[in-house]
């Protein structure tokens, strides 16, 4: 079995993912709530796998990451950030429409339908302001607009029924994602340099789909189901707004990445 390290400060969270770990079949070897924690955790246990959070409120989560593998070597890492929105309006939606919002499941079939050929249409277009802006400032456009925005557009959703109405904010939804679904390759591929940039990207990315993205039906249903559906709203903000503070912390990667740059990413700059 697996083993993994939970860098988390806020303790709710911090069991949540050790419970998705877990159904996983992976075990939690600790949780360290403060960066020094993590960093003595990891060097006496060596984990498989680390999950962690970016702002601590002793420490910073990547500086612990950085200096864990300085210590025991390439190790991979999950960092929380936006799979469950992706997934809240892809996969999850059309089943909110029809429980949560009532809406006719042949109604919401047809919404979804349209709005995911206006997302895949948008694609090549946020491709291309991308290259204008640069991967750093869509990330904190994707994240800074999905962290204020899902909590009341989840609500409106809800509340309304009209088919225009829902069809417009669930595309206002897919809109922000757009920000971040051309870039998402890129963005991984310029963490890692090109001999462990297959390992780097690929296992990560699906561990962290699985247990941030996978399982975004599994906690709204969960949390519907003993009444709590709106805390789930609040839940994709906060995850969101994890990877925004990551982006604001995000250097220049067209100087700074491995693809174009020097490949010294964690300098940060303004």
């Amino acid at each position: 079995m697996a083993h993994a390290l939970v860098i988390e400060d806020e303790i709710l969270i911090a069991m949540q993912i050790e419970a998705i770990l877990e159904a996983a079949g992976i075990s939690t070897i600790d949780i360290a709530a403060a960066e020094a924690d993590a960093i003595l955790l990891a060097l006496a246990h060596r984990p498989d796998i680390i999950t962690s959070d970016v702002r601590l409120a002793k420490g910073d989560g990547p500086h612990a990451v950085k200096t864990i593998a300085q210590s025991i070597g390439t190790i991979p890492v999950i960092f929380i950030t936006g799979s469950s929105y992706f997934y809240t309006f892809t996969t999850y939606m059309q089943k909110f429409l029809v429980i949560s919002g009532g809406v006719n499941a042949k109604t919401a079939s047809l919404i979804m339908s349209l709005a995911l050929v206006v997302f895949m249409i948008m694609q090549p277009i946020f491709g291309l302001i991308s290259d204008k802006l640069g991967i750093r400032n869509n990330m904190r456009l994707f994240t800074g607009l999905a962290m204020l925005t899902v909590v009341p557009i989840l609500h409106m959703i809800r509340a309304s029924d009209n088919p225009y109405a829902i069809f417009a904010l669930i595309l206002i939804g897919l809109t922000i994602a757009a920000f971040y679904t051309p870039i998402a390759g890129l963005l991984k591929a310029e963490l890692f340099p090109a001999e462990v940039r297959a390992l780097g990207v690929g296992l990560p990315y699906a561990i962290g789909n699985a247990l941030f993205g996978g399982t975004a039906e599994y906690t709204a249903l969960s949390l519907r189901s003993i009444g709590f559906e709106s805390a789930y709203f609040y839940y994709v903000a906060a995850i969101v707004g994890t990877a925004f503070v990551s982006s604001l912390m995000m250097p220049d990667l067209r100087k700074r990445g491995y693809l174009d740059g020097d490949g010294n990413i964690e300098r940060h700059e303004k």
